[in-house]
C-alpha cells in the first residue's frame, strides 16, 4: 500500500471515529456537521501532503465519510473498534502529535452543541484510551 493509499484509508477511518462522536447521543445536529468541516480545514488539511486518486488532498476523506454517513442516515458502532484496528496495524502513524489532533477534534465535535454530554463524554475516554494503548 502507497503511502497516499494508507493515508486515504486513515481518514476514511477518522471519518467514522469524528462522526461517531456527534452520533454518540444518537443526534447528529447541523453544528456538528459544520464543526467537523470547520475541523477538516483548521486541524487536518495542513497536517501532511498526500492526495486520494482524483487528485484532492487526503483529509477530505474525513469530510466525504461524514457527509454520506450523515445524508444516508446511517448509524456507526464500530468506529472504534475499526480505529483500535487501524493503528494495531498502522502504529507509525499514531504519533504523539496525531493522536493530539485526533482527541482535539473529537472534543471539538463534542462541545459544538451546549458542552459534552455523558454519551460524548463515554466516547472520548474510549478513544482515549485505544490511542494511548501501548
Amino acid at each position: 500500500m502507497s503511502n497516499d493509499q494508507q493515508m486515504v484509508a486513515f481518514y476514511r477511518v477518522l471519518g467514522n471515529v469524528l462522526y461517531g462522536v456527534a452520533q454518540a447521543d444518537r443526534n447528529v445536529r447541523p453544528e456538528e456537521m459544520d464543526e467537523i468541516k470547520k475541523i477538516v480545514k483548521n486541524i487536518w488539511l495542513d497536517a501532511e501532503d498526500t492526495f486520494d486518486t482524483f487528485g484532492s488532498d487526503s483529509a477530505f476523506q474525513i469530510e466525504f465519510v461524514v457527509d454520506y454517513l450523515y445524508e444516508n442516515d446511517i448509524e456507526i458502532s464500530d468506529a472504534l473498534d475499526d480505529l483500535k484496528e487501524f493503528r494495531t496495524k498502522n502504529p507509525s502513524l499514531f504519533t504523539h502529535s496525531v493522536n493530539k489532533r485526533i482527541i482535539d477534534s473529537a472534543t471539538k465535535i463534542a462541545n459544538a452543541v451546549a458542552g459534552t454530554n455523558k454519551s460524548e463524554l463515554t466516547y472520548l475516554v474510549e478513544l482515549v484510551e485505544i490511542l494511548h494503548e501501548d
